[in-house]
């Protein structure tokens, strides 16, 4: 876009450059005159040349439809009631009165820096646990990356998924979620060959299950895991710690990277849960079977450059949890 300048300025510059009882200076000495662009002279020549005039064109766009009282009105309903859709405030505005669309509602918000999200949910951290975050961060920032495997478990619930609130950026909001829905248990693995088995259980996870896990999802994907080309990532859950467990991945001579407590946002293969568990609940299955099939489904179609992407987000991780001490991160 042109400078913004005066309309006085604007008529020097057709004066100097066009009239005839001007100079008829070129464009580039008009700039230099006017202290100015020459994007800026050129503009507003060529709208001479059209128009005849010098003036702003006259908004064609609807009036706003809000005033500031009502604006903050909006801002109001939203900070009493976070999990208010724009519907549902649309509605209410209209009860009072104000008859504007879900639309107009959304553009009030965002203009008031909300934005439509889930809540933050975060681990309370104690001192020691960012100590060893820290110390982990320091150490691994050399790491490559690319030879890791990322693994972890969930659980996948047919009760509904946690709702997208209105929040300002940055602003941690927390939410409360009951635990009786039926639920089928994943574990999964990626890494820079893209994402591979996943196998489902509904089952406590054991010691002798988390052996068969790797029997079954682990080996026959990276069957050169005990070869020294790949490193394990995996939380610590008392089952990945289990005697037995370890003396396999000794047997298997399976190297495990050592990870601090309480750190799943730093494990990228969390981020990967959420977007599964968004697309299997907006296709809303109603019994177990058809959560596990919808489960393997939305898995099976994750790209490959989705994969490398999450590792490549590992050294800002390690940054972040550096430039905050220890402290979770935004991820």
């Amino acid at each position: 876009m042109p400078k913004s300048i005066s309309t006085k300025k604007r008529w020097e510059i057709i004066f100097l450059h066009l009239k005839q009882e001007g100079p008829k200076l070129p464009i580039s000495k008009v700039a230099k005159r006017m202290k100015t662009s020459r994007w800026t002279v050129s503009h507003w020549v060529n709208v001479f040349n059209t128009t005849g005039d010098v003036q702003d064109k006259k908004s064609t766009g609807r009036p706003r439809k809000t005033s500031h009282k009502q604006d903050k009105e909006i801002e109001k309903m939203v900070l009493n009631y976070k999990e208010a859709n724009t519907q549902n405030i649309a509605r209410e505005l209209t009860s009072l009165g104000l008859n504007i669309s879900s639309r107009t509602v959304h553009r009030r918000l965002t203009e008031r820096g909300f934005r439509y999200s889930y809540p933050t949910q975060k681990p309370a951290l104690t001192k020691k646990q960012k100590s060893s975050r820290l110390s982990f961060a320091k150490q691994n920032g050399s790491r490559n990356w690319n030879n890791v495997i990322y693994t972890d478990e969930t659980s996948v619930s047919l009760g509904p998924r946690t709702k997208k609130i209105w929040k300002r950026r940055g602003e941690k909001v927390y939410t409360r979620r009951k635990s009786h829905y039926e639920k089928v248990h994943v574990w999964g693995s990626f890494s820079r060959k893209g994402f591979g088995k996943i196998v489902l259980f509904t089952e406590n996870l054991t010691g002798k299950k988390m052996i068969e896990i790797y029997k079954s999802g682990l080996l026959p994907i990276y069957p050169d895991i005990g070869r020294g080309n790949w490193v394990l990532l995996e939380d610590n859950d008392p089952k990945h710690k289990a005697k037995i467990v370890q003396q396999y991945r000794e047997e298997k001579n399976i190297e495990r990277i050592t990870w601090p407590s309480n750190s799943p946002d730093l494990n990228p293969i969390e981020n990967v849960w959420n977007v599964m568990k968004n697309q299997v609940a907006e296709l809303q299955p109603s019994n177990l079977t058809q959560l596990q099939s919808l489960i393997k489904k939305v898995w099976n179609n994750f790209p490959q450059k989705m994969a490398q992407n999450l590792i490549n987000s590992m050294p800002s991780r390690l940054n972040q949890v550096i430039l905050r001490h220890g402290d979770s991160i935004d991820y």
